[in-house]
């Protein structure tokens, strides 16, 4: 196993104390500029999330509204056809009781 005495700062090179100073004015920028990156990474990452999130709840409203319409509209033609055929039966009904008279 090997262990190292001294720390590795950014391409694997040995950095004396000045030279570390020097890398620690310059290296805050680096890291500003990836935190940026990043940043925007997970802000438009997120908004594609909260987009898809509200599409995905307005499908879901519509196919329940669907649902509930076509629902209603299958109960209103049993009933309606129910009445017709109830209608028509007791019609019948009637001219052949008339019938037998």
């Amino acid at each position: 196993m090997l262990v190292l005495s001294k720390p590795i700062i950014l391409d694997n090179l040995w950095m004396s104390p000045p030279d570390f100073a020097c890398a620690r004015a310059t290296f805050p920028v680096a890291i500003s500029f990836f935190t940026v990156v990043v940043a925007v990474v997970i802000i438009i990452a997120a908004a594609i999330v909260v987009v898809v999130a509200i599409v995905s709840v307005i499908i879901v409203i519509v196919v329940a509204t669907l649902v509930i319409i076509a629902t209603i509209v299958v109960n209103a033609g049993i009933i309606l056809t129910s009445t017709i055929i109830f209608n028509r039966s007791d019609q019948l009904h009637r001219e052949y009781s008339h019938a037998d008279e």
